[in-house]
């Protein structure tokens, strides 16, 4: 069995997510060097991994197996014991067994980011150093800064192109100056 929505970039993690991680049978593999994991055959202790669900959950299934119901149910348990690999991974990387809605910047993201509520974390709750928002928020920053630096820079262009103009000006007018002194009457200069 595979969780198909493991390459997911929002997740919402619920209390019956932690409820199962906090169930999970973990032990040691020893394979290769060796490494912690949940038991695949018995996650939450018995083979029945869909009754175990149910049954720490807390939810009531109808006795007959042979209901709609009762299959329906058995999926579900299933559909979310699957999401507990997300939601594994979640609780490793915030290191916080909150629930909430979590995400990440792309499918291959290592990072995530519990998303703040409204009215539960307040109204001016910080986003974390690296979430995408803060990210946003930073490059909107960086790009203001930067537009300021170059607005800064044309003004000086312009002051130096003004001042290059205004030298240009009086450098014609001075040319123009010596050649009406030289063309004067009166002047020794006869122009020639």
């Amino acid at each position: 069995m595979r969780y198909e929505d493991q390459d997911v970039i929002r997740f919402t993690l619920t209390a019956e997510h932690i409820k199962l991680l906090r169930r999970a049978e973990v032990g040691w593999q020893d394979c290769e060097t060796g490494a912690p994991e949940i038991d695949p055959k018995r996650p939450y202790g018995n083979s029945s991994i869909a009754l175990d669900v149910i049954a720490i959950l807390g939810w009531s299934v109808p006795d007959d197996e042979d209901t709609a119901r009762y299959r329906e149910v058995c999926e579900r348990a299933l559909r979310l014991h699957g999401q507990t690999a997300v939601a594994l991974e979640i609780v490793l990387r915030t290191g916080s067994f909150q629930p909430g809605i979590y995400t990440r910047a792309s499918p291959y993201a290592r990072k995530w980011w519990r998303q703040p509520v409204p009215g539960v974390d307040g109204p001016l709750a910080e986003h974390p150093p690296g979430s995408p928002t803060e990210r946003l928020r930073r490059f909107r920053d960086r790009a203001a800064l930067n537009l300021a630096k170059a607005v800064r820079g044309l003004a000086g262009q312009v002051e130096v192109f003004e001042l290059a103009q205004k030298d240009l000006a009086d450098a014609i007018n001075d040319e123009g100056d010596e050649q009406d002194a030289r063309h004067a009457p009166g002047s020794d200069d006869d122009g020639y």
